[in-house]
């Protein structure tokens, strides 16, 4: 009776301390925290693109500007 008894007192402490355990251990993300790291991840994103945007139409801008330069244009092919 007194081994049973024990057995009984030492399951139910431990099983409130893994409930305690498990509440303070996963909080839930509120909504303010989730709009905030959304909000974070877009602009972190849209800087990434307009990063890779920049560069490239100034790359592509400056081959425009050298092909003309390097193409001979208007000259006289003698025959």
């Amino acid at each position: 009776m007194f081994h049973g008894n024990l057995q009984k007192q030492v399951c139910t402490m431990f099983h409130g301390d893994l409930q305690k355990q498990k509440e303070t251990q996963v909080p839930e993300p509120n909504s303010y925290e989730t709009t905030f790291l959304l909000t974070w991840l877009g602009l972190g994103s849209l800087i990434i693109i307009e990063g890779l945007a920049l560069p490239a139409s100034g790359v592509l801008l400056l081959a425009k500007h050298l092909a003309k330069a390097l193409t001979p244009v208007g000259q006289c092919m003698q025959p």
